[in-house]
């Protein structure tokens, strides 16, 4: 060993019970997130079953529409009369894709939690509790990290259904309007 690595040995870690509680409030604030976000998810799925439900009650009125022959008497009509059952159709798609989207997204997830429990070692126990501080981190900051990827992927995926869900209500009004 070297004389640097003799100094490094002897610091005392003074700043580790800081760090942990700044990574134990990290690790609650991504933990209240996934609550939030799996809420979201929920009153959006709930949304969309509730416009697909809706939509699906004139289900006889568009099959009539799409049996019907096109209105050929004027370009207009023409195309009111063949886009209003495919924005129909497509809205119906459109809210049964976000369906599953969010499906997917509730189903439960694999989330990296923090169990003191495994560091009740003799080695672990009889620490100071300033090196204490210092060894939790690392798992605090792993776990924390692995349920951020996790939360923003869901994030991500929860944004694109509601998008799609506002785009397929936004068709189906378009059919009630012409």
């Amino acid at each position: 060993m070297d004389q640097k690595e003799i100094q490094q040995d002897k610091k005392v870690l003074t700043s580790g019970s800081v760090l942990l509680n700044t990574a134990q409030i990290d690790y609650q604030i991504e933990i209240s997130r996934i609550t939030a976000l799996d809420t979201k998810i929920s009153i959006a799925m709930a949304v969309v079953t509730g416009a697909l439900f809706f939509i699906l009650q004139s289900w006889n009125h568009m099959v009539e529409n799409f049996k019907a022959i096109p209105d050929t008497s004027s370009v207009g009509g023409f195309w009111l009369s063949v886009l209003n059952p495919l924005f129909q159709a497509l809205s119906i798609g459109l809210l049964v894709l976000a369906l599953i989207i969010l499906v997917i997204l509730i189903r439960t997830k694999k989330y990296q939690t923090f169990n003191p429990a495994d560091y009740c070692d003799i080695d672990f126990l009889s620490m100071n509790s300033d090196n204490a501080s210092v060894a939790l981190l690392e798992p605090y900051d792993k776990a924390t990290k692995i349920n951020k990827r996790i939360s923003d992927n869901r994030a991500k995926w929860h944004n694109i259904s509601l998008l799609i869900m506002v785009v397929a209500i936004g068709l189906y009004i378009l059919t009630l309007i012409f």
